[in-house]
């Protein structure tokens, strides 16, 4: 499952606990974000990215998720 905004993809599901998000070079960067080990579906996504791999267990985790879906969002 995909979600788009505008007509244009900004993130996608691999799986029910793991969103792939378009988040930009830049906000990865300020925000400290890395990607997660032993990704088994972008084992070889470049570290400079637009896009990062969010996964997901408990209800903290999806408030954490949710806020940079609305900071991705915000920036289209």
């Amino acid at each position: 499952s995909a979600l788009f905004y505008c007509g244009k993809e900004f993130a996608h599901f691999h799986h029910d606990n793991e969103l792939d998000l378009k988040l930009g070079k830049t906000l990865i960067r300020e925000l400290g974000l890395t990607h997660p080990p032993g990704s088994v579906h972008h084992p070889d996504r470049a570290l400079n990215s637009a896009w990062m791999e969010l996964r997901f267990a408990s209800a903290i985790d999806i408030s954490r998720v949710v806020a940079l879906v609305k900071r991705a969002v915000g920036q289209r």
